[in-house]
């Protein structure tokens, strides 16, 4: 039985690796349709810009095309998108993609992250009203 314990610390330290530990108060999931987006608020400096780390995730659907930068806004709250003025560590094809956007830091209200259709969703809107910052 000593594979047992093994196994478990082989598990725990892949779950840090993949970012499980992560704050879950900063990531959401959304599953609907046949892509699964999560967005993770990923911290920063104070009053510096915003960095957002989006998944993709599907076995059925080729996330090649996708451009996240086009993909994903910043929704203020008058009702403006921001784009991203950048993208970092983009990573993945296929199947499964992963990237940080970069955002100009919001100056105040809730933070909203729009994901336009991917997965024949429409929209999916990602919701954070209180986020040090």
């Amino acid at each position: 039985m000593r594979t047992v314990p093994t196994v478990a610390m082989v598990v725990v330290v892949w779950a840090f690796a993949v970012g499980a530990a992560a704050d879950p108060t900063l990531s959401q999931q959304d599953r609907r349709g046949p892509v699964t987006v999560g967005i993770t608020l990923v911290p920063g400096e104070a009053g510096g810009p915003m960095r957002v780390q989006v998944v993709l995730d599907t076995h059925s659907v080729d996330l090649e095309r996708i451009e996240l930068r086009d993909a994903v806004v910043m929704r203020l709250g008058d009702g403006r998108e921001v784009p991203a003025s950048g993208v970092e560590e983009a990573t993945g094809n296929g199947h499964h993609r992963r990237a940080t956007l970069v955002f100009p830091a919001p100056a105040s209200g809730p933070v909203l992250v729009v994901v336009k259709d991917i997965g024949n969703v429409p929209e999916r809107v990602f919701r954070w009203d209180a986020v040090g910052r």
